[in-house]
């Protein structure tokens, strides 16, 4: 979906939104008024006249509310975070409001003796005394001016409400959007990485065996084919995964001689719904490798791949050399990479643990896939 018809479709519903709730605010405001009239006129048999000025409290309500609703608490309080210039424009607004509950009135009945006025029920509509001296009662003002500012709190609670909800929805968005950027990068600094490894194994295995480092180019394209076409998604099947781990294992089986100690343990009958985050085993296999090829006649590999319920555990464990210091360099880049994306794509649902003593280099991670 473009983004303009996402626009078009999302001011749609806050139209039918905002719709909705002015009319369902409207019709909470007339209807004890209409079932007055009803009450009234069932109670007295008689015919109530109707007229506009009958309905000129709940109707200036509903307009104190509309007000607020669209055009206020929007434009000084949320854009321009101006609560006083908010409380003047409701007090200019309610003293228009007064005025007009005065004149209106007395517009539908002007020159009608008071007994001939229209038959509206006790307390309905207009207040009697709206239309004899001493309009400004303390009982009339009193009640107007409590509606007015429950009509006015009504409209400021609905609104902010939804501002702060599309306020933190666009902030859920922006954090996603940010950890997926961020996650693309981690992954494109791990694709080198993973190719000047691989390159540098089949650089010194030309001069030793042509045919063999001929096939290790192959196998490198399938394995870059993999990368690039198949882990752009956020997950890939486990097994299809599993596959990879083992070319890439097979592919460094090139470089060791026949007496180096490796032991590979890879389950691959994983049930098709298991997902993982691509890439995020090789590099302690990559590891394993590189460091181990330095640790001399005592040399092994270790590699454990396996399920337990849905938690995935990766061992693997190598012998490493002491005279070099980048082996026990925890924080390298392909290392580093792991942790983070570790945290942003299974936080609090995976552990690492990493361990060097007596020359052997452990790394154990479980990630939970359901949770």
């Amino acid at each position: 979906m473009s983004n303009r018809l996402y626009q078009i479709i999302e001011k749609r519903d806050v139209l039918l939104r905002d719709m909705t709730i002015c009319s369902f605010i409207g019709l909470l405001f007339f209807l004890p008024d209409i079932l007055r009239v009803f009450e009234f006129s069932w109670s007295q048999n008689k015919s109530v006249d109707l007229r506009f000025g009958t309905f000129v409290q709940p109707l200036l309500w509903t307009i104190s509310f509309l007000f607020n609703y669209i055009f206020l608490t929007k434009w000084m309080l949320i854009n321009r975070r101006q609560t006083l210039g908010f409380i003047g424009c409701n007090l200019l607004l309610l003293l228009l409001l007064l005025l007009c509950f005065e004149i209106v009135p007395r517009l539908f009945t002007e020159g009608m003796p008071f007994e001939n006025r229209p038959n509206r029920p006790p307390h309905f509509g207009a207040p009697e005394h709206i239309f004899n001296p001493g309009f400004f009662k303390l009982q009339f003002v009193i009640r107007e001016v409590t509606m007015f500012i429950l009509s006015v709190a009504i409209a400021v609670s609905i609104r902010m409400t939804y501002y702060n909800q599309e306020t933190r929805r666009r902030e859920i968005e922006i954090s996603a959007e940010r950890r997926k950027i961020e996650l693309m990068g981690l992954k494109a600094q791990l694709n080198p990485h993973f190719l000047f490894n691989t390159l540098n194994n089949i650089y010194s295995l030309i001069s030793i065996s042509p045919e063999r480092a001929q096939k290790a180019v192959h196998d490198l394209s399938t394995m870059l084919r993999y990368m690039i076409y198949e882990t752009s998604s956020a997950t890939v099947p486990l097994k299809r995964e599993m596959s990879f781990i083992i070319d890439y294992i097979e592919l460094m089986k090139l470089r060791l001689s026949k007496s180096f100690n490796l032991t590979v343990d890879i389950n691959t009958n994983f049930v098709d719904d298991h997902q993982i985050a691509p890439l995020l085993f090789l590099t302690f296999i990559e590891n394993a490798f590189k460091h181990s090829i330095k640790a001399g006649a005592n040399a092994f590999i270790s590699i454990h791949i396996y399920m337990k319920d849905d938690e995935v555990i990766c061992e693997v464990a190598n012998s490493f050399s002491d005279t070099s210091n980048e082996d026990k360099d925890d924080k390298g880049i392909g290392l580093q990479n792991v942790r983070q994306q570790l945290n942003m794509i299974y936080p609090d649902r995976h552990s690492l643990s990493i361990d060097s003593d007596n020359n052997v280099y452990k790394v154990t991670l479980k990630i939970l896939l359901n949770k």
